[in-house]
């Protein structure tokens, strides 16, 4: 049976493993085999008493075996299970440690191999010969395979047994690690997945043996990981690298792995422990900010260039009108006002994530008459669109912030007329329900699809990103949903994409309890 075939079939047997005992047996035969050796055992520690304690045997007698254990107790928890570094040895070289037990266990060959789990020490697996064979490097990692696959298997079989004591319903401590671990040969064959690493994947422990590392990872990173890896050595034995990787449906996902080879006693690589997790929201978020300061670069630009443009105008020039004069200060106070709400929005954002929230100062005032005052303004602007408003006959009387409210209005139309390119029908409509009133805004444009609705409310985030001529910094909305909310309302969004999107928020009916009613708070840049 070969290597890949023979650590195949050792986890499968891990994996449908009950017991300890039962673990370690499998993971003796495995070693056995792999070493060409003809004996072996397997001692844990004992966690109350913290002495080696024996769990199986192969072709020793345990009182041989625990014999050793005992007289050698110190040695193997000072050169093993602390460095958790691997010894062979042979009976040719009587100036190792090793040597002596090998020899009182009348052994010519003996490997003794740490097991580890977490960065937690569990034992050793061993295994000896009475021919004096040389172990090969291939059998060396090899048995380092083993090792790994055991560890994982007996922290797991241990937990079991915990929580069955305890009588308690939680998973085991596999189970619950959410963090992705592979251990990879350095030519890049897997020797070890953890559960969390198989879930992810989609697949199981013993489907992953035997594949390679770096064939998981996208093929623009590959060259440059495996260049990394190779790097490593006694000098420098960790890395964290970031790449991506295709996902269980061939999609591509971004993760963060720390990378830590071990080394034999001569300095060469044995192998590769990788930890990983995904950080794909993460870099989806940083991207996000990245075309934020792009486009907020370009959107304070813009106005500024004008306002430059117009007060050079204005300086210099002495035969200008009256009228000309007031228009041209009209485009400065608009373009102004216009870096202005930029500015309050990014003032917004940092309240928000800073968790003080927004200044609210609540009056109570019929919003029927700002609706149709801001539907009035964008009518005059747009000659392709068609505004329209269903309002109740009696006074809209709500309670709330209006200065926000006449701002959260207008960034949602603004939006409607510009995703609404080819014009249509904009139409806002109030409802009075029970204890609340239901303000809807349609459009019938672009629309959205699905995923662009999910994230709408995230800042930073822009439906239309790639339209870099589209005005807008991503904020609005994420602000829309914090004033909504903050004078107890809910806001939602329904499109239908190539149709239309709708935009919903409620207000209840004349509120008598107000989020931070009173409190003092800093004014904004120009409001009003």
């Amino acid at each position: 049976m070969s290597l890949v075939s023979l650590l195949r079939d050792l986890a499968a047997r891990l994996n449908g493993a009950e017991g300890l005992e039962s673990v370690c047996r499998a993971a003796v035969d495995a070693a056995m085999r792999v070493a060409g050796m003809h004996c072996g055992w397997i001692s844990l520690i004992n966690k109350e008493t913290g002495f080696l304690e024996l769990i199986c045997h192969q072709g020793l007698s345990a009182k041989l075996v625990r014999e050793v254990l005992d007289r050698n107790c110190e040695l193997f928890r000072t050169r093993i299970l602390e460095k958790s570094s691997p010894h062979f040895t042979s009976i040719g070289d009587k100036t190792h440690w090793v040597h002596d037990i090998a020899s009182r266990a009348f052994l010519r060959s003996l490997a003794v191999i740490p097991i580890w789990h977490a960065e937690q020490a569990l034992g050793c697996l061993a295994v000896g010969s009475t021919s004096s064979e040389e172990l090969t490097i291939s059998r060396r990692q090899s048995l380092e395979a083993v090792a790994f696959q055991t560890g994982s298997a007996v922290a797991r079989v241990s937990a079991e047994q915990a929580l069955r004591d305890r009588e308690q319903e939680c998973g085991s401590v596999v189970e619950d690690q959410t963090e992705l671990e592979c251990h990879h040969l350095p030519d890049g064959t897997v020797v070890f997945a953890n559960e969390a690493y198989c879930r992810y994947l989609g697949r199981m422990p013993e489907d992953l043996i035997g594949t390679r590392f770096l064939h998981g990872i996208a093929k623009a990173d590959q060259d440059r990981v495996a260049a990394e890896l190779a790097e490593l050595g006694p000098d420098r034995p960790e890395t964290s690298l970031e790449f991506q990787v295709i996902g269980p449906g061939g999609e591509l996902r971004w993760q963060q792995w720390n990378h830590r080879a071990i080394f034999d006693e001569q300095g060469r690589t044995m192998k590769l422990q990788s930890v990983g997790r995904d950080i794909t929201e993460r870099k989806s978020i940083e991207q996000m900010k990245s075309d934020f300061v792009t486009t907020a670069a370009h959107e304070l630009r813009t106005p500024l260039t004008s306002i430059l443009g117009f007060s050079e105008l204005l300086s210099i020039r002495d035969d200008i009108s009256s009228e000309e004069r007031n228009r041209y200060l009209g485009y400065i106070r608009k373009h102004a006002q216009n870096m202005a709400n930029i500015i309050n929005d990014l003032l917004d954002i940092s309240r928000i994530e800073s968790g003080t929230g927004l200044p609210m100062k609540p009056t109570l005032w019929d919003l029927r008459l700002t609706i149709a005052e801001i539907l009035q303004s964008y009518q005059e602007q747009s000659s392709i669109h068609r505004f329209k408003s269903i309002l109740p006959e009696s006074a809209v009387e709500v309670l709330a912030d209006k200065w926000r409210m006449t701002k959260l209005l207008n960034h949602i139309i603004d939006n409607a007329v510009k995703y609404s390119p080819a014009g249509g029908l904009i139409q806002v409509t109030c409802e009075s329900l029970a204890d609340h009133y239901l303000f809807s805004i349609e459009d019938q444009g672009k629309g959205m699809k699905p995923g662009q609705v999910q994230r709408i409310f995230d800042a930073f985030y822009r439906a239309d990103a790639s339209n870099t001529a589209m005005p807008g910094t991503g904020l609005g909305m994420t602000v829309a949903r914090e004033i909504v909310q903050a004078q107890g309302g809910r806001i939602w969004v329904e499109s239908d994409y190539g149709k239309g999107t709708t935009v919903r928020f409620t207000l209840p009916i004349r509120l008598t309890v107000f989020s931070r009613e009173g409190s003092d708070h800093e004014e904004d840049t120009c409001r009003g």
